[in-house]
């Protein structure tokens, strides 16, 4: 998602260095009002995963927060989440790395994005929870000619299930240039 808002400054600031653009699970800015906030599942499940890291329970906070992001088409497999997070966590995940911050504190690119003028493929899932449908709905709307991917059930993440579709189509955008 803050990939997908990368894509767009270096698409809108630096457009001699881009031939096609993917931006997933995206949005143009969060500041924008008209734009939906995330589900109120999803700010809870903030709040407590807020107490779990206060508390050196890391895992346990992730696993809030994923369960949340995780659309109903694929449900959420918790002993495989933490099997695949146990690594990562082990390695130094840090819960307090203003991720958020830096996403909130990137301007609005709504106005801007009829600028962006080479092969655009937008991707998001209809059960987005901090992202929702709305945000990758205005980045596609903003974007000329841009086609779009709407995965039916899918949350803030890429299913296994669908990787294959999704290459092919982000393949079929990079020949479009």
């Amino acid at each position: 998602s803050m990939g997908g808002m990368i894509t767009q400054i270096i698409a809108l600031d630096y457009p001699e260095k881009v031939l096609s653009i993917t931006p997933i699970m995206t949005s143009p800015g969060i500041q924008n009002k008209s734009l939906s906030g995330p589900t109120k599942g999803l700010l809870e499940a903030m709040k407590k995963s807020f107490i779990f890291n206060l508390k050196g329970r890391v895992e346990d906070g992730v696993v809030e927060i994923y369960r949340q992001l995780t659309g109903s088409r694929f449900p959420f497999n918790e002993k495989e989440f933490r099997e695949k997070l146990k690594p990562i966590v082990e390695h130094g995940n840090n819960p307090f790395s203003l991720h958020g911050t830096a996403v909130g504190a990137s301007p609005d690119r709504t106005s801007r994005l009829h600028e962006i003028n080479v092969p655009a493929l937008i991707i998001h899932g209809t059960e987005d929870a901090i992202l929702p449908l709305d945000h990758g709905i205005a980045v596609a709307d903003g974007i000329k000619n841009s086609k779009r991917l709407i995965m039916e059930g899918v949350g803030h993440e890429i299913p296994t299930e669908l990787v294959s579709e999704i290459i092919r189509e982000i393949v079929e955008n990079i020949r479009r240039v």
